[in-house]
């Protein structure tokens, strides 16, 4: 079923005038929302983007993807290497950090082919990922039982049927369940419905979506706005 989650009301309080170099005064008045964060630099995202190159290693492993994360205030990345098969992780001492650590977390007794993307979600106090691996088309469960420092125990969650070639993937809760969604390099979208727990067991709660249009889909952005969830695909083959 559909999920139709509240959307929050935005409510300012503020004096319409204010002089140079005076304070000014802002309540929140919102409503809908448990944490709220306040933007009031407007434009920069319509701005160009400055680019820095901030790691260069064969320990990345021709890396397709990257998933970030914040943890008590320290900020991690992971990857997976394609060609090495390993799992990698950054650590930033800030977002700002022009050079994080990188650590080879290793292969995770060689169960990867060729991964290609990866995803973390956060469940109680633990950490989970979930893994796509294009050259077996298995989908895989990563479990940091002892922190995201550690390496994490793996889980093979099969091809559930489905899965063959996946490029990129993403997990989303949208507040009734956790999903696995997964973009497949010939073309189609798998759901993989995790229900309540990313813990519980997927088999048999995947379906597919095949993309009008495309050739060789690579990669998929979803947001959710007002209770709708919209999802953007790029198609290397026919570059849309």
């Amino acid at each position: 079923g559909q999920a139709q989650a509240q959307w929050p009301t935005l409510s300012i309080d503020l004096s319409d005038t204010v002089c140079i170099d005076q304070p000014l005064s802002i309540a929140n008045t919102s409503t809908g929302a448990v944490t709220y964060d306040w933007d009031f630099s407007t434009g920069e995202l319509a701005n160009e983007p400055n680019a820095t190159a901030i790691v260069s290693s064969t320990t990345l492993g021709r890396p397709f993807n990257l998933a970030l994360i914040e943890e008590a205030g320290s900020w991690f990345g992971f990857v997976m290497g394609s060609n090495t098969r390993s799992l990698v992780r950054l650590e930033f001492d800030s977002l700002s950090d022009p050079s994080p650590e990188v650590f080879n977390v290793g292969t995770l007794g060689g169960v990867f082919n060729n991964p290609r993307s990866i995803d973390l979600f956060k469940e109680g106090d633990t950490w989970y990922g979930l893994v796509a691996d294009f050259g077996s088309g298995i989908l895989f469960r990563l479990t940091f039982t002892n922190g995201l420092q550690q390496a994490p125990t793996v889980e093979n969650l099969t091809t559930l049927g489905l899965i063959n070639s996946p490029y990129d993937l993403s997990i989303i809760d949208d507040g009734t369940s956790i999903w696995a969604q997964i973009i497949e390099f010939g073309g189609t979208v798998v759901f993989v419905e995790f229900g309540s727990s990313i813990t519980n067991d997927p088999t048999g709660q995947a379906s597919q979506i095949t993309i009008p249009g495309s050739s060789q889909t690579v990669s998929i952005a979803t947001v959710n706005e007002c209770g709708t969830w919209y999802s953007v695909v790029s198609s290397a083959g026919n570059n849309n």
